[in-house]
């Protein structure tokens, strides 16, 4: 599913860190509902998806990740990969930036909504 996992620690932060994805496999199972506090860091796969992809494709992953990875309550960090690549289509980077943005403070204000 993942192309590799580990943890990270610096001081007194933690977080999961996810490399980019190697298949598009079914049944991930969003984590929000840990029971833990926990941060993850997902890394946006800046090879393929950001260079080759659409722009609507490249929100598609964005919501992906966000709807795997948030929590209503934060916990979660987008990341570009390793790196932007020189020649990536200027209308990805924007709507990389852009659905990182609108859709995950709308997608908190929702999980907080129903939480609430």
């Amino acid at each position: 599913m993942w192309d590799m996992v580990w943890l990270e620690k610096r001081s007194r932060f933690e977080a999961f860190s996810m490399r980019q994805r190697m298949t598009y496999s079914h049944g991930v199972t969003p984590l929000c509902c840990l029971k833990i506090r926990i941060t993850f860091l997902a890394g946006f796969d800046v090879q393929h998806t950001l260079q080759e992809k659409t722009p609507a494709e490249v929100r598609q992953e964005v919501r992906f990740l966000i709807d795997t990875f948030d929590r209503a309550d934060g916990g979660m960090g987008l990341a570009a990969g390793n790196g932007i690549v020189a020649g990536t289509p200027l209308e990805n980077i924007r709507a990389f930036l852009d659905e990182a943005l609108i859709y995950g403070q709308a997608h908190r204000r929702n999980m907080n909504a129903m939480a609430g």
